[in-house]
């Protein structure tokens, strides 16, 4: 499972809008900014079902089955090659 964790920045009825924050590849970086993995990085937002009723501010944790992962990602690369053959 991959997990990631989120800022819950708005609420529209059921669903929530969540924001990750980029981070440093390494982990351990203390350039404040200065890193080029920093700049190339943007903050994620994604609409997601609230179950939990977070508000706005909360942090969550947003996980992802690996499978299901890699299932998405064996689609969008290896379903155009099969359609082009």
């Amino acid at each position: 499972m991959i997990r990631k964790e989120a800022v819950v920045i708005s609420i529209t009825e059921d669903m929530a809008w969540v924001e990750t924050r980029p981070e440093s590849a390494c982990g351990t970086c203390e350039s404040r900014g200065g890193c080029a993995d920093r700049v190339i990085q943007k903050p994620f937002q994604a609409k997601v079902f609230n179950p939990l009723d977070a508000r706005v501010g909360d942090k969550v944790m947003l996980a992802v089955d690996s499978s299901s992962l890699l299932l998405g990602s064996l689609l969008v690369y290896i379903a155009p090659l099969l359609l082009m053959l």
